[in-house]
């Protein structure tokens, strides 16, 4: 049987660490920090591996994907030398600065550290790029630390005493990814960190995990919860114009106690002196016993109870926001 193995993953799984060499990115608070100095130059060559390691950033790397290195050991009949790749690690947006005198914030990222089976020091890269339809994506690399140095990056503007500078920043959704290389050159790529900057002083951000990548629903709808980005083992759905999402995973972030009647198939809700009832395949609703119409009604799909998430929400006093380039439900209980 004869095996064909992508290029790019060959390189990412086996390729000799002379191949994968890292260049050190400097953010722009490093570079006010040494007098203002230009980040390294970037180019297609030997030196990039740490923010440009495959083509498509559309794709999960090949050590993202379980069981694929061990699929072509097993096919070449070798053993593994190099041990297990770095652990995934979740990027953050976690604090928007804006300085007295310059019109571009600062944004300011972090990351948890990783584990590795082998390296006692792992160095880290924060890359965004930019997405266009028709046109050709654009990558940036902003900072590479190891362990031992803060996990953190800027982009945007930096200050020092009354010394400034500034860089270019996006304006609309930009994706942010931290690869991870170990000392033998495997490297895994963090979930994708969507930012939507239109509201420069107040972004708005979702992960994207690697089964979104693969099945290329980048922006299927999500909700968070007093930003905290919820999970669901059914996906919240758009019915209508209308999400629906399971109901217990929502009542419950929401602080309400869940009932259900089997006879009737009515789901309850209770909250202090709140009481929602909704009924499954019915428009009709009640709050605190007052009859609502729905847009569109409770409903089961693949075993789990799904209901219209605004309608819930604002009926529990939360106060819901909706990011169209996102496709992500903001929730703010009361």
């Amino acid at each position: 049987m004869i095996h064909e193995i992508a290029a790019e993953d060959y390189v990412q799984l086996f390729g000799s660490p002379t191949v994968k060499m890292s260049q050190d990115f400097r953010d722009i608070a490093d570079r006010l920090a040494d007098g203002g100095a230009g980040n390294n130059k970037w180019s297609y060559n030997t030196d990039t591996f740490n923010y440009h390691p495959q083509e498509n950033y559309r794709l999960p790397l090949a050590a993202n994907v379980k069981g694929l290195k061990k699929y072509w050991l097993n096919a070449a009949g070798l053993e593994d030398t190099a041990g297990s790749p770095p652990a995934q690690v979740v990027p953050q947006l976690v604090k928007v600065n804006k300085y007295s005198g310059i019109d571009t914030p600062q944004y300011v990222f972090t990351w948890n550290a990783s584990q590795d089976d082998r390296s006692a020091v792992l160095e880290y890269t924060l890359v965004w790029f930019e997405d266009s339809p028709g046109a050709i994506m654009s990558f940036y690399p902003v900072r590479t630390v190891i362990d031992g140095e803060p996990l953190t990056a800027v982009i945007g503007s930096a200050k020092e005493e009354r010394i400034y500078l500034w860089e270019r920043v996006p304006t609309g959704v930009a994706y942010f990814i931290v690869y991870v290389k170990d000392s033998d050159g495997l490297i895994i790529s963090s979930p994708v960190l969507a930012v939507d900057f239109s509201d420069r002083l107040n972004p708005t951000t979702v992960l994207i995990d690697d089964i979104s990548l693969l099945s290329g629903q980048w922006f299927s709808p999500r909700v968070k919860i007093n930003d905290k980005q919820m999970s669901f083992d059914v996906p919240p759905v758009i019915k209508n114009g209308r999400t629906l999402v399971p109901l217990r995973a929502i009542f419950e972030e929401l602080g309400a106690e869940v009932q259900w009647d089997e006879k009737t198939r009515t789901v309850t809700a209770l909250k202090g002196d709140k009481v929602i009832s909704l009924k499954i395949d019915s428009y009709d609703a009640e709050v605190d016993g007052s009859r609502v119409v729905l847009d569109v009604p409770a409903q089961i799909m693949n075993g789990r109870t799904l209901v219209p998430l605004r309608f819930v929400s604002e009926a529990l006093g939360a106060i819901v926001t909706w990011n169209q380039r996102l496709q992500l439900v903001s929730i703010k209980p009361s």
